[in-house]
């Protein structure tokens, strides 16, 4: 029986001297958020895809709606993904619809929600599953619109935006060019 005792005892002043030793390297260990997506902080990273609109809209097949391109440049960067961010003022734009571009083939939706009420789009794309990474220079989505109010407003994109490529953890996005919107025909 005291052969099981000082077993006992080993063992518990053993997991007393693991927890502390955890404890000082939780205490003492940097704290640092893990963001994936994220490319803050990665002055030398690989981000060098730009997404901008076309200089003017144009007018769609549907009477009174007008379409965007949202063009991207992917430059030297491998494009596997976009989830697109983007605000827009609901006193001057309505109806706002979203689809995809030409720039992937056969891309899959896995996000598209829209409020025309606040004047928000999320809307995500991907290639599909068997599908090779893309770059270079097109139409990653077409954006369109009612204008209901004259004047000029845009449609720009927020700090959510991502550019998923291959191999990368974080996006892959460098810059956007928000999207003017002149004094076009509105339905007033």
């Amino acid at each position: 029986k005291k052969n099981n005792l000082n077993k006992t005892w080993l063992l518990v002043a053993g997991l007393v001297i693991l927890t502390v030793i955890l404890l000082v390297v939780s205490f003492t260990a940097k704290n640092i958020p893990f963001s994936p997506l994220s490319n803050k902080g990665n002055e030398t990273n690989q981000s060098h895809t730009s997404l901008s609109f076309s200089e003017t809209p144009r007018a769609s097949i549907t009477p009174g709606t007008y379409e965007m391109d949202i063009n991207i440049d992917s430059r030297e960067n491998l494009v596997a993904g976009v989830q697109l961010e983007l605000v827009f003022d609901p006193e001057f734009l309505n109806n706002v619809a979203i689809k995809p571009g030409d720039f992937l083939t056969s891309p899959t939706v896995l996000i598209n929600k829209i409020n025309n009420k606040d004047g928000r789009v999320t809307y995500a794309i991907s290639i599909p599953p068997q599908a090779k990474a893309v770059k270079g220079k097109g139409v990653i989505a077409v954006i369109s619109f009612t204008k209901i109010k004259t004047g000029e407003t845009s449609i720009n994109f927020l700090p959510h935006t991502q550019i998923a490529s291959p191999g990368i953890n974080y996006s892959v996005l460098k810059e956007t060019a928000s999207g003017v919107i002149g004094n076009l025909q509105s339905l007033e």
